[in-house]
């Protein structure tokens, strides 16, 4: 399997994994909440306070150096089970601490008497952690599938198990359990099929242990910085919004988790393929470049469709009492246009060589620059300027992880990357009239959004050109069934903005920019 054939596959099935599991997630959390009503649901989330901060805790980095290591070292290798090994152990302990310390920390949140939910939520610890490792693992041996298959399970048996119990009675510790047995399952289950795939026989040293903490430190350090600084920003907007503004943002954030579980889905494909091209210095920076053109055409264009409907379909979903929600979901949307610059992919570059010192000197800029920025623009425009101070960030960040890149001689042509957005800003400006035409049900879920489609694929296979969207569907063709109706659906495309350009066949389209 090529490396673009890997990217592919893996992006197809962990995005399809990551949307599967929030539809299930989306209908267990209506039959909890419409169950236990808000005050009995809005306790599930304290208890759930301390089990997700050690979470992030507990990982040391670690997930990230499994998925680079495993491409690297093939079946079996020492990398994998150390790996394993470093995640279980830390889970275990920060399990066991919080078991012994769940009596204070229910103090702490004002509720003693939800000591009992922490001490049982503390299981989560540990199993979170197999089944990250496991997964990060099988990501990075190829097992894209197997990896989305495991997280879909997982989603589905918990609202299966905590659903079922809140139903007979069993209240919030229902909805407890059913995350407890799901992840313990699941942990069981995930570490049974890495066993049978690659088995113990790589033998982890202390020099492996080293080498892969070396490596994951410099990625922990964000983490920690991260934690604290998110609740700071937060608590600022909290203190000049309004519960009705946070409301709407959170509905929000809902339609944006889409969007970066496909993000986040084409970044950990790269981070598990670029490793196959470390001894191909030119190799990986065609493969760099290239990369970016890919996110810089689609992550764009899947924002402008989040722009288009927002309104109808939050409003519909939600209510019309969410009205400002379609404004901040279109915002956050924004800061996918950062794609062109690298946004998705540097981080899995950096990782993959190794380069983590490089991520770490980017979180330290990030929190340094963030803390001005979000203090700034938030208290003097809200939930706005949070959002805004976001993009920002980002742009600041990943204009110094693009800095550092091409000085280590990678080839980015950030005309040719701009190029990529072009399609999506003519589909946006051509759908914005119907999207200013006064509230009409036509307009807002067929007009609108058929003239955004429509412009999309007609302008697309001109200004990116054939060879790009060619390439594309040979490689998705190889993605399985999925990634095939894709493929189809590239080369209809192609094929209809000949006819309405008025080429021929034998006249070829532009040729896309070098990648």
């Amino acid at each position: 399997m090529s490396v673009w054939d890997r990217v592919a596959r893996g992006s197809i099935a962990l995005s399809i994994g990551s949307i599967v599991s929030l539809a299930i997630a989306s209908i267990g959390s209506i039959i909890i909440a419409r169950t236990l009503g808000p005050e009995n649901y809005g306790l599930i989330s304290v208890i759930m306070i301390a089990p997700n901060m050690l979470m992030v805790l507990s990982d040391l980095g670690v997930s990230t150096a499994i998925t680079r290591y495993a491409p690297m070292r093939g079946y079996g290798n020492p990398y994998i089970v150390a790996g394993v090994a470093i995640k279980a152990i830390t889970g275990l302990l920060a399990s066991l601490a919080l078991m012994l310390t769940a009596g204070y920390v229910a103090e702490a949140l004002g509720r003693p008497y939800i000591e009992p939910y922490i001490r049982l939520a503390a299981v989560l610890v540990v199993t979170n952690s197999i089944v990250s490792a496991v997964t990060s693992a099988l990501i990075g041996l190829g097992g894209y599938f197997t990896s989305a298959i495991i997280q879909a399970s997982l989603t589905a048996l918990r609202v299966v198990v905590g659903a079922g119990l809140v139903i007979a009675g069993f209240g919030v510790l229902g909805a407890v359990l059913g995350h407890v047995v799901a992840w313990s399952v699941l942990a069981l289950v995930s570490l049974a099929l890495l066993l049978h795939r690659v088995g113990l026989s790589g033998r982890p040293s202390a020099r492996v242990v080293r080498e892969i903490l070396a490596y994951s430190t410099p990625l922990y350090i964000p983490s920690l910085l991260g934690l604290p600084l998110g609740q700071l920003y937060y608590s600022i907007l909290a203190r000049v919004a309004t519960n009705w503004d946070l409301g709407n943002l959170g509905v929000a954030g809902n339609l944006m988790t889409v969007i970066g579980s496909i993000g986040g889905a084409i970044s950990t494909s790269l981070l598990s393929s670029f490793p196959l091209l470390l001894g191909d210095r030119d190799g990986l920076s065609r493969a760099v470049e290239k990369s970016i053109a890919y996110t810089a055409l689609i992550m764009p264009a899947m924002a402008g469709g989040v722009i288009v409907l927002a309104e109808p379909l939050l409003l519909t979903l939600y209510g019309h009492s969410y009205g400002k929600a379609p404004l901040y979901a279109s915002l956050t949307a924004l800061g996918v246009m950062l794609a062109p610059l690298g946004s998705y992919v540097w981080s899995a570059y950096m990782a993959s060589i190794g380069r983590t010192d490089v991520l770490l000197k980017a979180g330290i800029l990030g929190a340094l620059t963030g803390i001005p920025i979000y203090v700034t623009l938030t208290l003097t425009t809200g939930v706005v300027g949070y959002i805004v101070a976001g993009i920002l960030n980002s742009l600041i960040v990943t204009t110094y992880l693009l800095t550092v890149a091409l000085n280590q001689g990678v080839r980015v042509d950030l005309k040719s990357t701009f190029r990529m957005i072009t399609p999506t800003v003519i589909a946006l400006t051509t759908a914005t009239p119907a999207l200013l035409i006064p509230e009409d049900p036509l307009v807002r879920w067929i007009l609108a959004p058929l003239t955004y489609t429509l412009t999309l694929a007609i302008v697309t296979p001109v200004i990116t050109g054939s060879e790009m969207l060619s390439e594309m569907a040979v490689t998705l063709r190889r993605a399985g069934f999925i990634g095939s109706l894709i493929a189809l659906a590239i080369n209809i495309d192609v094929k209809v903005a000949r006819k309405i350009w008025g080429l021929r066949e034998c006249d070829p389209l532009p040729a896309s920019p070098e990648a």
